[in-house]
Protein backbone atom coordinates (compact mmCIF):
# COMPACT_ATOMS: atom_id res chain seq x y z
CA UNK A 1 0.00 0.00 0.00
CA UNK A 2 1.56 3.39 -0.78
CA UNK A 3 1.29 6.25 1.59
CA UNK A 4 1.16 9.79 0.82
CA UNK A 5 1.52 12.82 3.49
CA UNK A 6 -0.79 15.20 2.25
CA UNK A 7 0.71 18.51 1.88
CA UNK A 8 -1.10 20.17 5.01
CA UNK A 9 1.49 18.56 7.13
CA UNK A 10 3.97 20.90 5.66
CA UNK A 11 2.09 23.91 7.57
CA UNK A 12 1.54 22.28 10.42
CA UNK A 13 4.02 23.96 12.21
CA UNK A 14 1.83 26.59 12.02
CA UNK A 15 -0.50 25.00 14.36
CA UNK A 16 -0.35 25.14 18.02
CA UNK A 17 -3.50 22.98 18.76
CA UNK A 18 -3.00 19.54 20.71
CA UNK A 19 -4.54 15.95 19.68
CA UNK A 20 -5.02 13.01 21.31
CA UNK A 21 -6.31 9.62 19.73
CA UNK A 22 -10.07 8.68 20.16
CA UNK A 23 -10.81 6.57 23.32
CA UNK A 24 -13.39 4.10 24.17
CA UNK A 25 -12.63 3.73 28.11
CA UNK A 26 -9.53 2.04 26.46
CA UNK A 27 -5.83 1.58 27.81
CA UNK A 28 -4.28 3.75 25.60
CA UNK A 29 -1.42 5.90 26.02
CA UNK A 30 -1.05 8.71 23.65
CA UNK A 31 2.04 11.84 23.31
CA UNK A 32 0.47 14.88 22.32
CA UNK A 33 1.06 16.45 19.24
CA UNK A 34 -0.06 19.23 16.60
CA UNK A 35 -3.67 18.45 15.04
CA UNK A 36 -3.80 18.63 11.41
CA UNK A 37 -5.63 21.72 10.33
CA UNK A 38 -8.94 22.19 8.41
CA UNK A 39 -9.87 22.73 5.58
CA UNK A 40 -7.58 20.43 4.42
CA UNK A 41 -7.08 18.62 1.15
CA UNK A 42 -7.24 14.57 1.15
CA UNK A 43 -6.70 11.97 -2.21
CA UNK A 44 -8.16 9.10 -2.83
CA UNK A 45 -6.80 6.36 -5.55
CA UNK A 46 -9.67 4.55 -5.91
CA UNK A 47 -7.14 1.31 -6.65
CA UNK A 48 -6.85 1.38 -2.72
CA UNK A 49 -9.90 0.76 -1.33
CA UNK A 50 -10.09 -1.41 1.87
CA UNK A 51 -11.79 -4.47 0.34
CA UNK A 52 -9.55 -4.28 -2.87
CA UNK A 53 -9.89 -2.87 -6.29
CA UNK A 54 -12.16 -4.96 -7.97
CA UNK A 55 -15.84 -3.65 -7.30
CA UNK A 56 -19.09 -5.47 -8.50
CA UNK A 57 -21.90 -2.95 -9.18
CA UNK A 58 -25.26 -5.30 -8.75
CA UNK A 59 -29.08 -4.59 -8.52
CA UNK A 60 -29.98 -2.34 -5.89
CA UNK A 61 -33.46 -3.13 -4.31
CA UNK A 62 -33.71 -0.51 -2.52
CA UNK A 63 -32.96 2.18 -5.14
CA UNK A 64 -33.81 0.27 -7.46
CA UNK A 65 -30.46 0.85 -9.35
CA UNK A 66 -27.50 -1.25 -9.57
CA UNK A 67 -24.79 -0.12 -7.19
CA UNK A 68 -21.15 -0.99 -5.72
CA UNK A 69 -21.68 -3.99 -3.29
CA UNK A 70 -19.72 -3.13 -0.94
CA UNK A 71 -19.15 0.62 -1.59
CA UNK A 72 -15.58 1.37 -1.60
CA UNK A 73 -14.25 2.47 1.50
CA UNK A 74 -11.58 4.64 2.47
CA UNK A 75 -11.80 4.35 6.23
CA UNK A 76 -8.56 2.24 6.98
CA UNK A 77 -5.96 5.20 6.01
CA UNK A 78 -8.43 8.40 7.02
CA UNK A 79 -10.13 7.13 10.46
CA UNK A 80 -7.90 9.08 12.64
CA UNK A 81 -8.88 12.56 10.36
CA UNK A 82 -11.97 11.88 8.57
CA UNK A 83 -13.11 14.20 6.04
CA UNK A 84 -15.22 17.21 6.85
CA UNK A 85 -17.05 20.19 5.29
CA UNK A 86 -14.97 22.27 3.57
CA UNK A 87 -12.44 20.06 3.00
CA UNK A 88 -11.39 18.73 -0.70
CA UNK A 89 -11.14 15.41 -1.55
CA UNK A 90 -9.35 14.24 -5.15
CA UNK A 91 -11.08 11.27 -6.12
CA UNK A 92 -8.41 9.71 -9.70
CA UNK A 93 -9.23 6.39 -10.63
CA UNK A 94 -8.30 4.32 -13.90
CA UNK A 95 -10.14 1.17 -14.15
CA UNK A 96 -11.85 -0.94 -16.96
CA UNK A 97 -14.85 -2.53 -17.07
CA UNK A 98 -16.57 -5.79 -17.82
CA UNK A 99 -18.85 -4.49 -20.77
CA UNK A 100 -20.45 -1.41 -22.56
CA UNK A 101 -21.65 1.07 -20.28
CA UNK A 102 -23.35 4.37 -21.07
CA UNK A 103 -22.75 5.81 -17.69
CA UNK A 104 -20.90 5.08 -14.16
CA UNK A 105 -22.01 7.69 -11.55
CA UNK A 106 -20.39 8.12 -8.59
CA UNK A 107 -21.10 9.93 -4.95
CA UNK A 108 -19.33 10.53 -1.71
CA UNK A 109 -20.96 8.78 1.57
CA UNK A 110 -20.51 8.11 5.52
CA UNK A 111 -22.52 4.49 5.49
CA UNK A 112 -21.91 4.24 9.32
CA UNK A 113 -24.42 4.12 12.32
CA UNK A 114 -22.79 7.48 13.22
CA UNK A 115 -24.42 8.60 10.62
CA UNK A 116 -27.45 6.76 10.27
CA UNK A 117 -26.77 4.63 7.42
CA UNK A 118 -26.28 6.69 4.57
CA UNK A 119 -25.10 10.39 4.55
CA UNK A 120 -24.39 11.72 1.35
CA UNK A 121 -21.53 14.12 1.66
CA UNK A 122 -21.48 16.09 -1.17
CA UNK A 123 -23.74 18.42 -3.11
CA UNK A 124 -25.22 17.38 -5.86
CA UNK A 125 -24.66 13.76 -3.87
CA UNK A 126 -23.96 11.95 -7.26
CA UNK A 127 -21.36 13.04 -10.41
CA UNK A 128 -20.67 11.42 -13.76
CA UNK A 129 -17.46 9.31 -13.07
CA UNK A 130 -17.43 8.37 -16.68
CA UNK A 131 -19.56 7.92 -19.66
CA UNK A 132 -19.25 5.48 -23.14
CA UNK A 133 -17.07 3.17 -21.41
CA UNK A 134 -15.99 0.46 -23.48
CA UNK A 135 -15.06 -3.31 -22.82
CA UNK A 136 -11.47 -3.86 -21.43
CA UNK A 137 -10.37 0.20 -22.46
CA UNK A 138 -8.79 1.81 -19.63
CA UNK A 139 -10.96 4.51 -18.56
CA UNK A 140 -8.82 7.58 -16.18
CA UNK A 141 -9.99 10.92 -14.70
CA UNK A 142 -10.08 12.89 -11.72
CA UNK A 143 -12.06 14.92 -9.58
CA UNK A 144 -11.76 17.80 -6.45
CA UNK A 145 -15.21 17.47 -4.37
CA UNK A 146 -15.43 20.02 -1.44
CA UNK A 147 -17.82 17.99 1.20
CA UNK A 148 -20.95 19.64 2.20
CA UNK A 149 -21.27 17.04 5.13
CA UNK A 150 -19.14 15.55 7.80
CA UNK A 151 -18.17 12.07 7.17
CA UNK A 152 -18.20 10.80 11.02
CA UNK A 153 -17.93 6.94 10.85
CA UNK A 154 -17.02 5.86 7.36
CA UNK A 155 -15.80 7.24 3.86
CA UNK A 156 -16.54 5.66 1.23
CA UNK A 157 -17.48 5.77 -2.88
CA UNK A 158 -21.06 4.54 -4.14
CA UNK A 159 -21.01 3.57 -7.81
CA UNK A 160 -24.08 3.14 -9.90
CA UNK A 161 -25.97 2.82 -13.09
CA UNK A 162 -29.50 2.52 -14.20
CA UNK A 163 -30.86 5.13 -11.41
CA UNK A 164 -33.51 7.67 -11.52
CA UNK A 165 -30.22 10.17 -11.86
CA UNK A 166 -28.75 8.28 -14.58
CA UNK A 167 -32.16 8.32 -16.64
CA UNK A 168 -32.81 11.79 -15.80
CA UNK A 169 -29.51 12.63 -17.69
CA UNK A 170 -30.84 11.00 -20.62
CA UNK A 171 -28.23 7.89 -20.24
CA UNK A 172 -29.88 4.58 -21.54
CA UNK A 173 -30.67 1.50 -19.24
CA UNK A 174 -28.06 -1.28 -18.71
CA UNK A 175 -30.42 -3.96 -16.70
CA UNK A 176 -26.93 -5.82 -15.73
CA UNK A 177 -24.43 -6.25 -13.39
CA UNK A 178 -20.84 -5.05 -14.11
CA UNK A 179 -17.89 -5.59 -12.86
CA UNK A 180 -15.04 -2.75 -12.62
CA UNK A 181 -11.31 -3.04 -11.96
CA UNK A 182 -9.34 -0.34 -10.65
CA UNK A 183 -5.94 0.01 -11.07
CA UNK A 184 -3.64 1.31 -8.56
CA UNK A 185 -2.30 4.71 -10.02
CA UNK A 186 1.27 4.68 -9.98
CA UNK A 187 2.41 9.01 -9.04
CA UNK A 188 -0.92 8.57 -6.85
CA UNK A 189 -1.41 7.40 -3.41
CA UNK A 190 -4.18 8.07 -0.88
CA UNK A 191 -3.67 10.31 2.16
CA UNK A 192 -2.83 8.31 5.53
CA UNK A 193 -3.85 10.09 8.47
CA UNK A 194 -1.97 7.59 10.09
CA UNK A 195 1.62 8.32 8.76
CA UNK A 196 0.48 11.90 9.09
CA UNK A 197 0.08 11.85 12.67
CA UNK A 198 3.09 9.61 12.80
CA UNK A 199 5.32 11.97 11.19
CA UNK A 200 3.96 14.56 13.48
CA UNK A 201 5.25 12.64 16.66
CA UNK A 202 1.55 11.98 17.77
CA UNK A 203 1.85 8.02 18.81
CA UNK A 204 -0.14 5.97 20.34
CA UNK A 205 0.11 2.47 21.89
CA UNK A 206 -2.76 0.11 22.00
CA UNK A 207 -4.22 -2.68 24.05
CA UNK A 208 -7.27 -4.20 24.34
CA UNK A 209 -9.85 -2.25 25.10
CA UNK A 210 -12.98 -2.39 27.42
CA UNK A 211 -16.09 -0.64 26.93
CA UNK A 212 -18.73 -0.72 29.37
CA UNK A 213 -22.08 -1.07 27.79
CA UNK A 214 -25.27 -0.30 30.42
CA UNK A 215 -28.02 -1.22 28.04
CA UNK A 216 -30.41 1.06 29.86
CA UNK A 217 -28.75 4.17 28.40
CA UNK A 218 -27.98 3.40 25.38
CA UNK A 219 -31.68 2.07 24.32
CA UNK A 220 -34.54 3.16 26.77
CA UNK A 221 -36.60 0.95 25.53
CA UNK A 222 -36.03 -2.20 23.55
CA UNK A 223 -38.52 -4.06 21.58
CA UNK A 224 -37.92 -8.15 21.14
CA UNK A 225 -39.63 -8.73 18.01
CA UNK A 226 -40.79 -11.77 16.17
CA UNK A 227 -37.91 -13.28 14.21
CA UNK A 228 -38.63 -15.35 10.86
CA UNK A 229 -36.26 -17.63 9.31
CA UNK A 230 -34.06 -16.69 6.14
CA UNK A 231 -34.21 -19.06 3.49
CA UNK A 232 -32.12 -18.17 0.36
CA UNK A 233 -32.28 -14.67 0.97
CA UNK A 234 -35.71 -14.48 1.64
CA UNK A 235 -37.62 -14.54 4.80
CA UNK A 236 -40.60 -17.24 5.64
CA UNK A 237 -42.91 -15.13 7.57
CA UNK A 238 -44.91 -18.72 7.86
CA UNK A 239 -41.88 -19.70 10.83
CA UNK A 240 -41.06 -18.59 13.71
CA UNK A 241 -36.82 -18.90 14.24
CA UNK A 242 -37.01 -16.79 17.63
CA UNK A 243 -37.76 -13.50 19.32
CA UNK A 244 -34.82 -11.31 18.55
CA UNK A 245 -33.53 -7.02 18.57
CA UNK A 246 -30.71 -5.19 17.85
CA UNK A 247 -28.83 -2.75 20.23
CA UNK A 248 -26.56 -0.45 18.22
CA UNK A 249 -23.28 0.34 20.17
CA UNK A 250 -22.00 2.77 17.85
CA UNK A 251 -22.39 5.24 19.84
CA UNK A 252 -19.76 4.12 22.21
CA UNK A 253 -16.84 3.85 19.44
CA UNK A 254 -14.77 5.53 18.20
CA UNK A 255 -13.34 3.16 15.92
CA UNK A 256 -13.39 -0.57 15.36
CA UNK A 257 -13.07 -3.06 17.73
CA UNK A 258 -10.11 -5.46 17.90
CA UNK A 259 -9.90 -8.91 18.41
CA UNK A 260 -9.22 -9.42 22.37
CA UNK A 261 -11.13 -6.65 23.38
CA UNK A 262 -13.64 -6.52 26.08
CA UNK A 263 -17.71 -5.87 26.39
CA UNK A 264 -18.83 -5.34 29.80
CA UNK A 265 -22.45 -5.61 29.41
CA UNK A 266 -24.66 -4.34 31.96
CA UNK A 267 -28.39 -3.85 32.16
CA UNK A 268 -30.96 -3.09 34.65
CA UNK A 269 -34.13 -2.95 33.27
CA UNK A 270 -38.00 -4.61 33.40
CA UNK A 271 -39.63 -6.32 30.55
CA UNK A 272 -43.82 -6.63 30.23
CA UNK A 273 -43.22 -10.00 29.91
CA UNK A 274 -41.88 -13.20 31.32
CA UNK A 275 -38.75 -14.36 29.58
CA UNK A 276 -37.10 -17.81 30.51
CA UNK A 277 -33.51 -17.19 29.45
CA UNK A 278 -32.05 -13.87 27.91
CA UNK A 279 -29.05 -14.47 25.56
CA UNK A 280 -26.98 -12.10 23.67
CA UNK A 281 -23.87 -11.72 21.44
CA UNK A 282 -21.82 -9.18 19.80
CA UNK A 283 -22.05 -8.77 15.84
CA UNK A 284 -20.30 -6.90 13.67
CA UNK A 285 -22.85 -5.07 11.83
CA UNK A 286 -20.66 -3.47 9.14
CA UNK A 287 -21.88 -3.45 5.18
CA UNK A 288 -18.94 -4.83 4.28
CA UNK A 289 -19.00 -7.96 6.01
CA UNK A 290 -22.56 -8.52 4.81
CA UNK A 291 -24.09 -6.61 7.48
CA UNK A 292 -23.27 -9.86 9.80
CA UNK A 293 -20.26 -11.08 11.48
CA UNK A 294 -20.30 -12.47 14.69
CA UNK A 295 -17.56 -11.11 17.22
CA UNK A 296 -17.60 -14.00 20.12
CA UNK A 297 -17.00 -17.97 18.39
CA UNK A 298 -16.29 -19.42 21.45
CA UNK A 299 -17.99 -22.52 23.05
CA UNK A 300 -21.52 -21.61 23.93
CA UNK A 301 -21.30 -24.64 25.85
CA UNK A 302 -24.28 -25.96 27.19
CA UNK A 303 -27.97 -24.90 26.72
CA UNK A 304 -25.69 -21.53 25.38
CA UNK A 305 -24.41 -20.84 28.63
CA UNK A 306 -21.85 -18.60 27.63
CA UNK A 307 -24.38 -16.76 25.99
CA UNK A 308 -26.98 -16.27 28.75
CA UNK A 309 -27.54 -12.38 29.80
CA UNK A 310 -30.53 -13.15 32.44
CA UNK A 311 -32.88 -16.27 33.49
CA UNK A 312 -36.26 -16.18 35.07
CA UNK A 313 -36.86 -12.65 33.98
CA UNK A 314 -41.16 -11.83 35.50
CA UNK A 315 -43.19 -9.62 33.69
CA UNK A 316 -43.15 -6.27 35.54
CA UNK A 317 -40.20 -7.71 38.30
CA UNK A 318 -37.26 -5.29 37.25
CA UNK A 319 -34.16 -7.07 36.76
CA UNK A 320 -30.41 -7.20 36.88
CA UNK A 321 -27.74 -8.48 34.65
CA UNK A 322 -24.32 -8.31 33.41
CA UNK A 323 -22.52 -10.49 30.83
CA UNK A 324 -18.64 -9.80 29.90
CA UNK A 325 -17.24 -11.08 26.08
CA UNK A 326 -13.70 -11.14 25.24
CA UNK A 327 -14.03 -10.73 21.47
CA UNK A 328 -12.56 -13.81 19.32
CA UNK A 329 -13.06 -11.27 16.02
CA UNK A 330 -12.38 -7.61 15.28
CA UNK A 331 -14.97 -5.39 13.49
CA UNK A 332 -14.67 -3.77 10.66
CA UNK A 333 -15.92 -0.66 11.77
CA UNK A 334 -18.12 1.05 14.72
CA UNK A 335 -20.89 -0.73 13.46
CA UNK A 336 -21.61 -3.16 16.23
CA UNK A 337 -24.35 -4.18 17.65
CA UNK A 338 -25.65 -6.40 20.70
CA UNK A 339 -28.35 -8.83 19.58
CA UNK A 340 -30.59 -9.67 21.98
CA UNK A 341 -32.67 -13.05 22.04
CA UNK A 342 -34.58 -15.76 23.33
CA UNK A 343 -36.43 -18.97 22.19
CA UNK A 344 -39.54 -19.48 20.50
CA UNK A 345 -41.63 -22.48 22.12
CA UNK A 346 -43.33 -24.18 19.52
CA UNK A 347 -45.99 -25.53 21.55
CA UNK A 348 -47.18 -22.27 23.22
CA UNK A 349 -46.46 -19.90 20.51
CA UNK A 350 -44.45 -18.35 23.67
CA UNK A 351 -43.39 -16.02 24.75
CA UNK A 352 -43.88 -13.77 22.33
CA UNK A 353 -42.65 -10.22 21.52
CA UNK A 354 -41.83 -8.61 24.40
CA UNK A 355 -40.56 -4.69 25.36
CA UNK A 356 -37.68 -4.27 28.03
CA UNK A 357 -38.38 -0.89 29.58
CA UNK A 358 -35.74 1.03 31.25
CA UNK A 359 -36.37 0.86 35.28
CA UNK A 360 -37.12 3.92 36.46
CA UNK A 361 -37.44 3.30 40.13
Amino acid sequence: MKKLLSAAVAVLALGTLFVGCASSGAAKETSEGPSIPHPRTYVIDMGEAKDGNVVAIEYNQYGPNYQSTPNPDFSHLLKKDYPKTGDTVVLNWEFTADKDLPVVLAGLVDGSAKANYWRNLADPATFVLAEDIKAGEVVKGSKEIVLAADSVGQFAIYLQYDSEDSIKLGYAKVNDKSVLTFNDIADVATTDTFAELEALGVTTVTGPKTINIQMEKIAAFCEIATNHPWVDGVQDMSKISNYQADVSISSLLDEELAAGDVLNITWHAVSDKDIPVLYARPVDHSQSVGWWNEMYTGDWGENNENVVLARDIKAGVPFDCAKTFTCDVGSDSTDVIITVWYDYDPETNGPGPALILMDRN
